[in-house]
């Protein structure tokens, strides 16, 4: 994983020195938190491992069986978020007190940034999203089942639904737990190196860890974020979750048709926490390249500067336990 040192050095020129160091302070820290590997093709297919391959006890003469365990394959294509910033002449030569130039550009990444962010949660799912963008959390997890399903098809804690990868509070809608939180990363089998969560579900789970007489220890990233914890692990906040998502019906959750926009009803009231691992063999970022600012130049028809900031990327998860999600209330029902 790049670090933030190494990004400080991206722009091709002053204007942007500092512009990749404040885009990754103001991501509170989950594009910070994923590897990035490079890719030099459209995308990539790759194996989910599935089942672990066994060993085998052995007694004398015994025909030593093969188990390679089994796997999966799947694709992650690379897609192009790309943004123009115009700049207008007049306006940096009259200002003699703050560069203008470097004070849009910042203001307008707050786009760049906005549009992974929901296409991380959203991309390729929901009613609002785009074949043009890279699969996002959702669409990721219900591939573990298969690459052609587009529901949660999970099970309460202690049952098997047909995605091991899905947990729910119940066969509808139910309360988040901390047993529940707890289930969700056993089955993150691989370390959980992190929880994506909306704002409200954090709260609760701070509330739900106060009564039980214990209160998680926040913690501190590179990038000086204060992060808060569950069992050692730090809760990162997308504006992007949300907490209108649909009942499930016998275990299965829609969200194909969910629409992110919809005002929460009795039915539309649940939220889904991610937990993951972050790692190559885990939950990354695949690029052909990093966060990339073009020369300026002159726009044809204005009396102004563009500045072309493009990424090339995608999200891939080469492990099943890499990636796991909790469909529940985030509140007490």
């Amino acid at each position: 994983m790049l670090t933030k040192t190494v990004y400080q050095y991206l722009g091709t020129d002053q204007i942007v020195a500092g512009v990749y160091d404040w885009l990754f302070k103001e991501d509170a820290g989950i594009m910070g938190k994923l590897p990035r590997k490079t890719v030099t093709d459209n995308g990539v297919k790759y194996n989910v491992e599935t089942t672990y391959p066994l060993a085998t006890w052995t007694d004398v003469n015994d025909v030593i069986p093969e188990s390679a365990g089994t796997f999966t394959q799947r694709s992650a294509a690379i897609y192009n978020l790309i943004h123009d910033i115009d700049v207008d002449k007049s306006q940096i030569a009259k200002d003699a007190t703050q560069n203008k130039e470097a004070v849009e550009i910042m203001r307008q990444m707050r786009g760049f940034l906005n549009q992974w962010q929901n296409t991380l949660v959203h991309g390729q799912t929901t009613t609002a999203s785009s074949t043009k963008q890279a699969k996002g959390l959702y669409r990721l997890l219900a591939e573990i089942e298969g690459e052609d399903k587009d529901d949660l098809d999970g099970a309460a804690a202690d049952t098997t639904g047909n995605n091991s990868q899905v947990v729910l509070a119940s066969a509808t809608s139910g309360a988040c737990t901390i047993a529940l939180m707890e289930v969700l990363q056993d089955a993150c089998k691989l370390g959980v190196d992190g929880y994506i969560m909306t704002r409200t579900a954090r709260r609760y789970l701070n509330s739900l860890a106060r009564a039980s007489g214990y209160v998680y220890a926040p913690v501190t990233d590179e990038w000086n974020h204060q992060l808060h914890t569950f069992n050692g692990s730090p809760i990162y906040i997308n504006d992007h979750l949300k907490n209108n998502v649909p009942d499930a019906s016998s275990s299965v959750v829609t969200i194909s048709t969910y629409n992110q926009a919809t005002a929460i009803t009795a039915a539309l009231d649940n939220t889904v926490i991610f937990a993951f691992n972050a790692s190559e063999d885990g939950l990354h970022i695949i690029q052909a390249g990093d966060i990339e600012k073009e020369p300026r130049f002159t726009v044809p028809n204005k009396d102004a500067w563009r500045h072309r900031v493009k990424w090339y990327n995608g999200l891939a998860v080469l492990n099943k336990y890499a990636l796991a999600g909790l469909h529940c209330l985030p509140k007490a029902s």
